[in-house]
């Protein structure tokens, strides 16, 4: 299990969480307590299997945050932690301020559309959006460090992918979600003769959206619209003419980056609408991801 837990708000304008440093959130005796600015340097707990981790230190800390009206995020490792912590919110009376994300769908969070969507300064900047989608890459593949060679220009081309993909919607002002991406990579033109084709002119999702983005960035700023135009050059120079072999493998990957995500039981968590986000834990909501690795493997793992 992991456990990320902060000081609820006092109100919806604080700027910052109201708390002092030496809150004690759990009372050791004779001077010695577990207080707010222990909670900010991070707690790990050591131990083998069955060694009473989380029945000991784990809930002796969760008690304390949950106590101190703290919202947080927990991540289930097992198929029990979700009832463990369901338990541990009714002892401290926060059952209404728990939100379970789980293989149902009644909670969904588009990761995407919301950092497309951000009112911060670093809000909206593909380069944020194609991070997310290399940090997804990276687990499905469980290479965190990455290697060179034939892996490194494969990854950089992905990653060379990914950019333009999140790129070409955002400049059409559309809603960026992972279907739209893999529907304008499946669309895309292959070739030379394809760019001028009237018929995948008039049938290509990518056609389309590059028409889009060609009006609205028509009379904008000069680096928007120089974004723009390399976009489209990717599109419709670089992507038709690379050799049909790297491109089928480049293609092929970036759907398998996706498949997990867009269907089920990912799909209706992660590629639907919106009606939780990240920033509901500083108003207290406890955020509990109920898709354990134990028990969903690889799709727990993403």
């Amino acid at each position: 299990m992991k456990m990320k837990f902060w000081k609820r708000q006092t109100s919806p304008e604080a700027k910052t969480p109201q708390f002092h440093p030496q809150t004690i959130l759990r009372d050791w005796g004779k001077g010695d307590a577990f207080r707010l600015s222990d909670a900010l340097t991070g707690v790990c707990c050591f131990g083998a299997t069955g060694s009473g981790k989380t029945s000991g230190p784990a809930k002796h800390l969760a008690y304390g945050f949950l106590a101190n009206q703290m919202g947080g995020l927990v991540l289930c490792a097992k198929k029990e932690e979700r009832r463990q912590f369901e338990k541990w919110a009714a002892e401290t009376s926060r059952t209404d301020d728990l939100v379970i994300i789980d293989a149902s769908g009644t909670w969904r969070f588009n990761f995407m559309n919301w950092e497309a969507s951000r009112p911060e300064e670093g809000g909206g900047l593909s380069i944020n959006m194609v991070n997310l989608l290399d940090e997804i890459s990276t687990a499905i593949s469980g290479d965190a460090d990455g290697k060179g060679g034939d892996n490194k220009f494969w990854e950089d081309s992905l990653h060379f992918l990914n950019t333009n993909l999140v790129e070409l919607p955002l400049l059409a002002g559309l809603e960026v979600t992972l279907p739209l991406l893999r529907s304008i990579l499946t669309s895309a033109a292959i070739s030379r003769e394809q760019v001028n084709s009237p018929s995948w002119k008039e049938n290509s999702a990518c056609a389309a959206i590059l028409a889009e983005a060609d009006k609205v960035t028509e009379k904008a700023d000069p680096e928007t619209r120089a974004d723009f135009v390399g976009c489209r050059d990717y599109w419709m120079q670089e992507f038709p003419n690379l050799h049909e072999k790297t491109r089928s493998l480049i293609s092929l990957t970036f759907s398998m980056l996706v498949k997990p995500l867009i269907t089920r039981p990912l799909g209706k968590v992660f590629a639907a609408d919106t009606n939780i986000t990240p920033e509901a834990t500083f108003d207290g909501k406890i955020i509990i991801v109920d898709i354990p690795v134990q028990e969903f493997r690889l799709v727990g793992r993403i």
